[in-house]
């Protein structure tokens, strides 16, 4: 799954309501205050943190992006979704967030992320794909959680969002859910996932789960019915 949304909209505890153990490569720093309450109840969860990093020059200076330490986190990142897939013990993926990995990839690779020319995304773009074919061919539940940035229209902003990342994660995940917040409402009722997309089951389109009913369980069960709890571990 790929799973979108602005911040605080709820996508990190979707996350956490995969079914354990599960393993998180966190590079969005967003787990404290919401992972403490799943431990409690006793799910394993095992955290891989990994650093963008950027060189240490004061404010206002042209900030230098530091491309062999991207490349070492980059590594180590690889590394250890490597050793998850492997372990039979893993039921679950959660890459918190998939956003952060792209950018990764791209300052380990290209050292920058802006002023790149398009002939030099050729190999990056086959990287991340492959890493992309390594979650789906695993055996396990993948979910990628990913940010929003604004959608320009002849180099105009406007008031619509689009998933921040490789470009081509629509064309490989099987689902694709959006994230949503209305601050109108109480409580967990705020919180709104909503299919974008299904390829399992294109009727799903449009549809929604609300408040405590936005699970990872209750939105694979809304795919695919006659699956238990049991099924997804």
């Amino acid at each position: 799954m790929s799973l979108e949304g602005l911040q605080k909209c709820g996508k990190t505890e979707f996350g956490l309501s995969m079914p354990g153990n599960l393993f998180i490569l966190n590079l969005n720093w967003g787990l404290q205050g919401v992972i403490e309450k799943h431990i409690l109840k006793g799910k394993a969860i095992y955290v891989q943190d990994i650093f963008i990093p950027f060189s240490k020059e004061l404010p206002g200076q042209n900030i230098t992006i530091l491309s062999t330490a991207a490349a070492e986190q980059w590594r180590k990142a690889i590394l250890v979704l490597q050793e998850a897939v492997k372990d039979s013990e893993i039921n679950s993926i959660f890459i918190d967030t998939a956003s952060e990995l792209w950018e990764l990839l791209r300052l380990a690779r290209l050292g920058k992320l802006a002023q790149v020319l398009p002939i030099q995304y050729s190999a990056v773009n086959a990287e991340f794909r492959q890493l992309l074919q390594l979650l789906l061919t695993c055996g396990k539940n993948v979910v990628l959680s990913h940010k929003v940035k604004p959608e320009y229209v002849n180099d105009q902003k406007t008031n619509r969002f689009e998933r921040a990342g490789f470009g081509d994660t629509g064309f490989d995940v099987q689902v694709e859910l959006k994230a949503d917040r209305d601050l109108k409402r109480e409580g967990d009722d705020q919180f709104t996932v909503t299919f974008m997309d299904c390829r399992a089951n294109k009727d799903l389109k449009g549809q929604s789960v609300f408040g405590k009913n936005a699970t990872f369980l209750n939105v694979v069960k809304m795919i695919y019915p006659d699956t238990t709890d049991k099924d997804w571990l």
